[in-house]
């Protein structure tokens, strides 16, 4: 039997593809880091409405929870509400849920009825790259012969961008 140049090439070939083995083993080598799904949202924003006009400051720091449930303290929310917002640590997704509280008070001591505004085209909650899309409904019939203010209802459309800077 006659061995032919391709019979040896492909011998040779095959030697070394199985001869070869990785330096490093591949794969993960221990237990995965856990990863805080609320650090995302924490920063410094500046608010501006759908025209890009400046409105105000606005900043999220995560809370640790007194129970299982975590959460984001918001600061100035509106240029005039501080709140908590449920987010536990474990959820990595990019959507905060902003959804107001009935009989919150503000920063004079006025109540209001904030809610989320659902709007599916405005992607309201999604954090897209460095920009936290906002739409909400204020509100406060059920407080203002009470507080003695005037009635007010307003529907919100804003844009938080992250300050990178900070």
């Amino acid at each position: 039997m006659k061995i032919n140049g391709n019979s040896v090439l492909l011998c040779a070939v095959l030697l070394c593809i199985a001869s070869c083995t990785p330096d490093k083993p591949i794969g993960p080598t221990g237990p995965a880091t856990p990863v805080d799904g609320r650090q995302k949202f924490v920063g410094v924003y500046d608010v501006y409405d759908t025209t890009s006009n400046w409105l105000y400051e606005m900043e999220i720091s995560s809370h640790q929870g007194v129970t299982n449930m975590d959460s984001v303290f918001v600061a100035n929310w509106g240029g005039v509400f501080d709140l908590y917002i449920q987010h536990d640590d474990g959820n990595t997704t990019n959507f905060l849920n902003l959804n107001g509280q009935f009989g919150i008070e503000d920063h004079e001591g006025h109540r209001w009825a904030l809610f989320e505004e659902f709007d599916p085209v405005f992607m309201n909650g999604h954090l897209i790259n460095d920009t936290l899309r906002i739409s909400y409904l204020k509100d406060n019939i059920a407080f203002y012969v009470a507080d003695g203010v005037p009635y007010f209802r307003q529907s919100y459309r804003e844009f938080a961008v992250k300050r990178d800077w900070e």
